[in-house]
């Protein structure tokens, strides 16, 4: 684990005619290594495509702009099992993050479910539903990785992050947080098996229950064609 990344707060607090040039205004929780890079990934998460008429610059963001965000680094160990820089809370279509297990507490969620009766108790389907999306979570990592391999990659570092989140209606959604330099040929593989394009620009994408249908659906065989 990168033990340099941490995590940081964005919260907006001016108004200005600048936050025209963001679609997002509202609180922002990034993995970076400093502010600075954790002000420039949540300027690119959110910035608006100018249009040809528009003579402002890319730079031009309010989250670049200490008079109208506050960049606050958290100790909350929330998003610490990612490794990759990257926004991490909203989620692309402002779904909501739910709370995220770490390994250590899968593991030991899965000893205590082996050692419990059969007695009912109040959070057990909900934690079992819970170690589930992660296991499935870890499964999706698994397979890019093999999709990667099966394409000869080998670049150092993470290639990426795939967390489970709750949409709406408390399904499960999934998240990939791509390595930068990776992100081109994540999408592509990606999109491959789930017959679904992905927005190259993106530093995250949502994988809903059809789309880990079929990428997990064809096992090895469908990786190693692609």
């Amino acid at each position: 684990m990168d033990k340099s990344l941490r995590t940081w707060r964005l919260t907006p607090n001016k108004d200005s005619d600048l936050w025209t040039q963001s679609s997002f205004r509202g609180e922002v929780w990034v993995r970076a290594h400093d502010a600075i890079e954790a002000r420039k990934l949540t300027a690119q998460r959110f910035r608006v495509r100018p249009r040809s008429s528009d003579r402002r610059s890319r730079m031009e963001s309010p989250w670049y702009v200490r008079e109208l965000t506050r960049c606050e680094f958290e100790q909350s160990p929330q998003f610490d099992f990612i490794e990759i820089p990257g926004v991490v809370f909203p989620v692309p279509e402002g779904m909501a993050v739910s709370n995220v297990v770490s390994d250590a507490t899968l593991e030991s969620t899965a000893t205590n479910q082996e050692s419990e009766t059969d007695a009912v108790h109040p959070n057990k389907s909900a934690r079992l539903e819970r170690v589930s999306h992660d296991v499935v979570a870890v499964d999706v990592r698994q397979a890019i990785v093999a999709l990667l391999v099966a394409k000869e990659i080998d670049a150092p570092g993470r290639w990426l992050d795939v967390y489970a989140a709750t949409a709406t209606g408390d399904k499960a959604i999934y998240v990939i947080i791509p390595a930068p330099k990776l992100r081109r040929v994540i999408a592509e593989g990606v999109a491959s098996l789930i017959d679904r394009k992905l927005d190259e620009q993106e530093t995250s994408w949502i994988l809903r229950s059809e789309d880990i249908q079929k990428l997990l659906g064809g096992g090895g065989e469908k990786l190693r064609a692609a």
